[in-house]
């Protein structure tokens, strides 16, 4: 059963309080246990307590046992594990998810009065074809209306998903998706949010600067930063430094770059990407909201063409049973 954002911060603040507060890992996971969990936060812990009774490391457990989670959450897990710093692995993950779940609660809330618009309108009759046929011919096509709009939703959603799903691992439909007004944005800045995340992490561990680039490129959901990263460890590999390889391969912008030289000279680069992924999950944050503001906007704009068709088509059918009533008359007369 997977988990939502709500569900996951949740779940990693408990997990991260624990263990701060010096319960050992397999133990924490038996408190959190002993607290009814919901059917998906069980069946995440006691896959995790599996994978660990096998021997297996947090992320690996993650990656072995079905349990829904996200390259970004095995990415962090994994590097704060070898580092020593679970707990604050954990924490970084509340603030991410924290923030995805606000920003999502508000888009969904911003579409609830569309939708209950468009759903009125479906469900008024027309009262055209009642007037001519009876209530039955009023409110026969309103389920043909009904499954029209659901209908139309789910092909929405299912390509959204299905797109974004080809955008982490197909460069061209990454960058296509970016391109997308206010979407894109969303896009972009969430990526580098959760690859700055995964290097600051990786930094604070002391993992190798190839293998946190890989760590990280994976943890983005973008094809475009997991090319780019990886390309980039292939380079320091060879004995390139860190930022000349960052700026050759492409994918990350101007700024960033500029960014990560200075700190690499000054030998902050940890502090430096804690910086660009506060930052950048901040933009994001913005970004979604602006989602949430203007697709209600413009989701009202077509309920209200919707509405006004089906005033103007019910108008027109009223008044051609009206003419043709008075149609009828006329000739009834002149036969009189």
């Amino acid at each position: 059963m997977a988990l939502s954002p709500k569900d996951k911060t949740r779940l990693y603040h408990d997990l991260g309080t624990l263990l701060k507060s010096g319960f050992h890992l397999d133990r924490g996971i038996d408190v959190m246990l002993g607290q009814n969990p919901s059917a998906g936060r069980r069946a995440w812990l006691v896959g995790l307590r599996q994978g660990l009774a096998e021997g297996r490391s947090v992320a690996g457990s993650l990656e072995y046992r079905p349990s829904g989670s996200s390259e970004l959450e095995i990415g962090l897990l994994a590097a704060g594990e070898r580092g020593g710093r679970l707990d604050e692995a954990c924490a970084e993950l509340v603030k991410y998810f924290e923030v995805r779940h606000q920003s999502a609660s508000k888009a969904l809330g911003a579409l609830v009065y569309p939708l209950i618009l468009v759903h009125f309108a479906i469900v008024v009759p027309d009262f055209s074809k009642v007037i001519d046929g009876g209530l039955s011919a009023g409110f026969a096509g309103i389920p043909l209306r009904l499954a029209v709009l659901w209908s139309s939703i789910a092909i929405v959603a299912a390509v959204t998903v299905l797109w974004s799903r080809a955008a982490t691992s197909s460069v061209a439909a990454d960058r296509l998706l970016r391109r997308v007004p206010l979407a894109g944005s969303v896009r972009r800045h969430w990526a580098l949010a959760r690859f700055s995340q995964v290097m600051h992490t990786s930094l604070l561990a002391a993992l190798k600067m190839s293998e946190a680039l890989r760590l990280a490129g994976g943890a983005a959901r973008s094809a475009v930063l997991n090319e780019g990263a990886r390309n980039a460890a292939e380079k320091i590999e060879t004995g390139e430094n860190f930022s000349n390889s960052l700026r050759s391969v492409g994918g990350f912008s101007i700024e960033f770059n500029n960014s990560m030289e200075m700190a690499e000279h000054s030998g902050t680069l940890d502090h430096e990407f804690g910086r660009w992924a506060i930052a950048e999950a901040q933009l994001a944050a913005r970004a979604q909201d602006r989602v949430a503001e203007w697709m209600p906007r413009i989701f009202y704009v077509l309920v209200v063409i919707y509405v006004a068709s089906r005033i103007i088509g019910m108008f027109s059918g009223y008044y051609q049973i009206l003419g043709g009533g008075l149609e009828n008359l006329e000739k009834a007369q002149s036969n009189w």
